[in-house]
């Protein structure tokens, strides 16, 4: 029995160790953040902030049960600057609907596939679930458009620019939309969906883009430029605007930052809640990267991720209507 005891004891104590180191690397990656602008592996520090503020938080209250108050006081304000970061997204918003609201209402769907998933039944289940407006689906190749090609019956109007090398797009809608092209913005050939819609008098663009991963110092300068490009083209042209797509960038990046305000957006997710949407597979690891943002003119009545479709990334949905 005391062996058992001692065991026990032992094995307590190691799990607390890995906690706090754990919780000690959330602190320098929460630090490291400070230079986002600096390097790429400082900027992919900033996309924790989720993980960073659940080990920092439970840590503290570790060491305060422990009555280590400095120490509970030192991660203790750790987890209040990274609370601070997740605030604008707690979930006071509530869901508002279009008979409610007394307006039109629109449904949009944005999904990252993954080009290598062969589920594409649950993409076809998904959409006759939530019954979307607009469909952007990414990553796609020919062999997804082919065996989306049910689809088309009920949303005959579409724009593809299929492509094995994961960056492929799609774009389905009930609507007929008055333009709608799938072009290309920054220095490199990436796809950008770019439409605009009149619907009872009223006009909107819906745009949708997939920039690269920041895996590498030129994939981030790329991703950069791209967002850069593609805040122009939303400024531009102005008007009540909606954008999703899979950013490769959380709310956090001072990039995306710069982004929403030089296209003139805003993060949707505000007030409805955090959507982590990938790794699909790794729970504890989900950062928010997949992304709707609306312009003045726009109002969001719900946003929330959808499914699992077998790709590594969840889709995003959104509900909003046109002032």
């Amino acid at each position: 029995m005391h062996y058992r005891k001692k065991s026990i004891k032992y094995l307590f104590n190691l799990a607390r160790g890995v906690f706090i180191s754990i919780a000690v690397l959330c602190c320098c990656g929460a630090a490291a953040s400070f230079f986002a602008r600096f390097h790429l592996v400082f900027e992919l520090s900033c996309h924790f902030y989720i993980q960073y503020f659940a080990f920092t938080s439970i840590t503290a209250l570790i060491f305060a049960r422990g009555r280590e108050w400095k120490k509970a006081a030192a991660m203790g304000a750790f987890a209040i600057y990274c609370g601070a970061a997740l605030a604008p997204f707690m979930p006071y918003k509530s869901p508002v609907t279009a008979a409610a609201a007394g307006s039109k209402s629109f449904r949009a769907v944005c999904a990252n596939v993954h080009t290598a998933n062969r589920a594409h039944f649950k993409v076809i289940d998904m959409v006759r679930e939530y019954n979307p407006d607009f469909i952007i689906l990414i990553e796609v190749n020919k062999l997804w458009l082919e065996s989306l090609s049910a689809l088309e019956a009920g949303y005959p109007h579409t724009v593809f620019e299929p492509s094995e090398d994961n960056f492929g797009m799609a774009f389905y809608c009930r609507i007929k939309p008055v333009t709608a092209e799938i072009s290309f913005a920054g220095s490199l050939p990436v796809p950008f969906l770019k439409a605009k819609f009149s619907s009872c008098a009223k006009t909107f663009m819906l745009y949708g883009a997939h920039p690269l991963p920041p895996l590498s110092p030129d994939y981030f300068k790329y991703r950069n430029d791209q967002l850069d490009a593609m805040a122009s083209i939303a400024a531009r042209e102005g008007g009540p605007a909606v954008f999703m797509g899979d950013l490769n960038a959380t709310p956090w990046s001072p990039y995306f930052k710069d982004f929403a305000a030089a296209a003139g957006l805003k993060n949707s997710a505000e007030g409805f809640g955090l959507f982590p949407s990938w790794p699909a597979h790794m729970p504890s690891l989900r950062i928010p990267i997949d992304h709707c943002l609306n312009s003045g003119g726009v109002s969001v009545t719900k946003v929330f991720t959808g499914r699992f479709i077998g790709s590594d990334h969840f889709p995003i949905i959104v509900d909003f209507m046109v002032d």
